[in-house]
């Protein structure tokens, strides 16, 4: 008669960003902090972790509306220690779907990921905007994988290089 074992694990019910320890990194078309999560993020780079954001450029987005959103907060985030990358539009590259606002760029980013210390997955539907957290409906779900945190991160590198996306950094002249 086979036996089960049952192995209590201890829920760390501490908000994400608060368990992660060296690396945190956030895909997100639409990406426009509140003031508590630009708080959040400033705190983790004061502890030392890496903090860093893909999301579409003024280039590649179908909302102009939330990239304006976003822009507002470059120069606090990038202060703060916050790498941001911006993707590239590929030219001649026809996209397919029109939005409302218009055409979307062929480039435009549409993935929503959440990589912590390369061993965390989060992935889902949540833009990282006001309006997906306070009105949408959305999900996410955590997977504990060093495997695939490992793999969405090697993603995320390739694509935040100088290839498909710009690095945003401060003006030094100003």
């Amino acid at each position: 008669r086979a036996h089960a074992h049952v192995v209590a694990q201890q829920v760390d019910d501490r908000p994400g960003g608060v368990r992660t320890l060296s690396e945190l990194l956030i895909v997100s078309p639409y990406f426009v902090p509140s003031e508590d999560g630009r708080r959040h993020l400033a705190e983790m780079r004061e502890r030392g972790v890496r903090v860093a954001v893909l999301t579409n450029s003024l280039a590649s987005t179908d909302s102009p509306a939330a990239h304006a959103g976003y822009a507002r907060h470059r120069a606090a985030l990038l202060g703060d220690g916050v790498e941001l990358y911006e993707t590239r539009p590929e030219p001649g590259a026809p996209h397919r779907r029109s939005h409302r606002w218009g055409h979307a760029s062929p480039a435009s980013l549409h993935a929503k990921i959440i990589v912590q210390d390369r061993s965390r997955a989060i992935v889902g539907s949540l833009n990282q905007d006001p309006r997906s957290q306070l009105h949408n409906t959305e999900a996410w779900i955590a997977i504990d994988s060093p495997e695939l945190a490992g793999d969405l991160a090697a993603l995320f590198g390739e694509a935040s290089d100088m290839n498909h996306a710009f690095k945003v950094g401060m003006n030094p002249s100003t």
